[in-house]
């Protein structure tokens, strides 16, 4: 491995990587600002297990690092994953899909560090971005998060100052998974009609009975508030009333049985699109900057509009 300069000029930053009797791995970094990070690290083969303890440099001048003379990134090339091998299982390049998935963050920082420049990137990167979710199930925006954060650090020697602020989930198991991953350090909001209340009369219609053009008439004029119930600051039936977080970025995939072959069919004219124009609503009055839908590939854009 080499990742040293050969100077120690300012932002000298030491890496210390160890193993225990078990084969766990950790790397503690300390920078001369003080800053330090810990990472636990899980052997990939018995060798790597009995690996000794290593003592290796950076420079914030130098932050090209070659891992076993695989590239900058310490990964196989991109191209080398542009097709599957001919090995039985389908591998790419001798190693099993899952590890490869689960590498995207890695990869798709390497890739913007090719395509941007490293300075250009870290620049950007720099910048406070505040995340919020919404309908978010078991996580994903958070989960997705620590992975980049994890990526920008190895990459660019930089800790990502994103967060994520405010999710939302009306269901009881989902939101017990959102507050044990976030232990208090954001809101999990219980309902997105909460913010806007006028659309919970569609809500409330039974599937079928839903006239769509009343309902877009209203998305478009609500009011939205910014308080809702909060599951994190407070627990049903004594609820508590927190304000949303302004968020730069909401992730959130609305709810797709009005359109999905396995769900209602009932498509513009079910209750469940009320929230999704809920959503729609609270992002033109929230000032968020960008927002990332997912759904069916069936479901109607137009709800968008």
């Amino acid at each position: 491995m080499d990742l040293a300069p050969e100077s120690d000029e300012d932002g000298a930053m030491e890496l210390v990587l160890e193993s225990d009797d078990e084969g766990a791995m950790g790397l503690d970094v300390q920078s001369e600002r003080g800053e330090d990070v810990s990472i636990e690290l899980a052997p990939d083969s018995e060798e790597e297990a009995s690996m000794p303890s290593l003592l290796l440099e950076s420079s914030s001048d130098e932050e090209s690092v070659d891992l076993d003379g695989q590239g900058d990134h310490g990964l196989p090339p991109l191209s080398e994953f542009a097709a599957d091998s001919d090995e039985e299982g389908g591998d790419l390049d001798g190693r099993p899909p899952a590890e490869v998935c689960f590498q995207w963050a890695f990869r798709l920082i390497a890739a913007l560090k090719f395509i941007v420049g490293t300075d250009a990137l870290r620049c950007r990167l720099a910048m406070v971005q505040c995340l919020s979710s919404h309908f978010s199930g078991l996580g994903t925006v958070e989960v997705a998060l620590q992975f980049l954060a994890a990526a920008v650090l190895q990459e660019l020697w930089l800790r990502l100052p994103w967060s994520v602020e405010l999710l939302c989930d009306h269901g009881p198991s989902q939101q017990k998974v959102l507050l044990a991953r976030q232990r208090g350090r954001c809101c999990v909001f219980d309902d997105m009609l909460d913010r806007v209340p006028t659309l919970r009369p569609f809500a409330e219609q039974r599937d079928g009975s839903v006239d769509y053009a009343a309902l877009q008439r209203a998305a478009r004029a609500a009011p939205v508030v910014r308080t809702g119930k909060c599951v994190a600051h407070g627990r049903p039936p004594q609820f508590a009333q927190c304000a949303a977080a302004d968020a730069d970025v909401d992730v959130s995939g609305s709810p797709c049985k009005p359109w999905s072959a396995a769900g209602s069919r009932r498509r513009h004219q079910a209750a469940a699109v009320a929230v999704t124009l809920a959503w729609c609503a609270w992002l033109l009055g929230s000032g968020v900057k960008l927002a990332i839908h997912e759904n069916v590939t069936e479901s109607a854009l137009a709800n968008l509009e």
